[in-house]
């Protein structure tokens, strides 16, 4: 039996030029039915919970998706996975977690057995590469994630950077209107001094017509005693 299959990809993203390693092994691993052949494939940079959610949107295509969770463990029954096998076949998923990736098992049986590289060649290398696409997908996903995660950040910021124009105007708006206020202040300044004057020459004259009053007042009555 075929140890494992190794696939170099260059997938080029209209976002991110980079080059995708894909690898995909074999090897019996325990499921719900037992020991049986599982195909392996790691993914990098994402979490057990992001790669069930790929796994669930990428696979509902060929039939439904149920979760075992006395297994631990995702399957379909009578799924027409077309890129496999013309026939239906069974499909059982788990994930497991690893170290900044995550790890996704799958086992394939066909009704003659569980689908492996020595008994059934034509359909593990179709699983394989089954599986090599669902990376992609998983790639393409995460990138179109950060892109959608850019643009909310940028929008953000453009609303803020319009906001930040509106303050501005605002601002200036107001120190022109204090200006404005200042220039109308002063020139009452100029106003309330020139009134303050006026007033000062009035009450000067007022002052000098009372004491002129008060000394005629003192005078009443001196000139009749003189005449005693």
């Amino acid at each position: 039996m075929k140890n494992s299959i190794f696939t170099t990809l260059l997938l080029l993203v209209a976002f991110v030029s980079s080059s995708v390693m894909a690898q995909v092994d074999e090897q019996e691993n325990s499921m719900s039915l037992g020991n049986k052949n599982a195909l392996i494939i790691d993914v990098q940079n994402v979490d057990t919970k992001q790669l069930e959610s790929y796994f669930k949107e990428y696979f509902k295509e060929w039939g439904k998706v149920k979760y075992n969770r006395k297994a631990s463990e995702y399957y379909m029954n009578e799924a027409k996975l077309k890129p496999v096998s013309s026939e239906k076949v069974n499909l059982y998923a788990k994930v497991e977690e690893l170290n900044k990736a995550s790890r996704l098992l799958v086992w394939i049986d066909n009704g003659d057995g569980f689908v492996n590289s020595e008994d059934f060649e034509k359909e593990y290398d179709a699983a394989a590469e089954m599986l090599v696409d669902f990376s992609i997908f998983v790639e393409k996903s995460l990138v179109e994630d950060e892109l959608k995660e850019a643009e909310k950040n940028l929008g953000k910021m453009e609303r803020d950077a319009k906001q930040l124009e509106k303050d501005n105007e605002k601002y200036k708006k107001a120190i022109e209107d204090a200006r404005q206020k200042i220039q109308e202040m002063e020139e009452a300044i100029i106003d309330n001094e020139k009134a303050q004057d006026d007033k000062s020459a009035e009450l000067k004259i007022h002052q000098e017509a009372l004491e002129e009053i008060r000394e005629r007042l003192n005078n009443v009555g001196k000139n009749k005693k003189l005449k005693m």
